[in-house]
């Protein structure tokens, strides 16, 4: 049976002060510390989630304490990720308005200039 790290997974670095950086990895790379992983099944779709929304959910809402752009990954299983529906991109399916959409993209590229 493979490990965990021989599968597809997501990697991510514990801490991100320039934005978000969930990368889909397919090569069977290990990650050292401080970084992380995230494995199961349809992680691409996971992988859009956090890239576009999850990541702003965590920094508006979900991060607390520690280090500043730290990724505290039990803060990270409190998003409530949808379940896909093919042919809709994630804005579609969490039926963002074009203001909503505008804020959150003003606001993730505002975390990449500090």
């Amino acid at each position: 049976m493979k490990d965990d790290f021989d599968k597809q997974k997501i990697v991510f670095p514990a801490i991100m002060t320039g934005g978000a950086y969930f990368a889909l990895e397919k090569a069977k790379f290990i990650v050292t510390a401080p970084g992380n992983i995230i494995t199961g099944e349809n992680l691409n779709q996971i992988q859009e989630f956090i890239q576009k929304i999850g990541y702003f959910a965590l920094r508006k809402y979900y991060m607390g304490g520690g280090i500043e752009g730290e990724l505290k990954v039990n803060r990270l299983e409190l998003l409530p990720i949808p379940k896909t529906v093919i042919g809709k991109t994630i804005e579609e399916q969490l039926l963002l308005s074009d203001e909503e959409k505008e804020y959150i993209r003003k606001y993730l590229k505002s975390l990449q200039k500090e």
